[in-house]
């Protein structure tokens, strides 16, 4: 009867361990997942200070602007 608890409690602990190392990995993975989203340099408008993708700025003048109303 003895060996038989502890079997259990050994594979109980063993299972406890491998849900733990499961997690963090997971977590590990997610954090990937969120800095690869949007990839790319952030500038701020010359006018109204909103940071936007330097891809999807216009720029004028070496002036990053997030829009032509800004712009103008």
């Amino acid at each position: 009867m003895f060996k038989l608890l502890f079997a259990l409690l050994i594979i109980y602990l063993l299972y406890t361990l491998w849900k733990r190392t499961s997690r963090k990995t997971t977590k590990i993975d997610k954090e990937h997942l969120r800095h690869d989203l949007a990839p790319g340099e952030m500038v701020p408008c010359a006018k109204c200070r909103t940071f936007i993708l330097k891809s999807e700025a216009i720029e004028k003048n070496g002036k990053f602007y997030c829009s032509k109303h800004c712009m103008s």
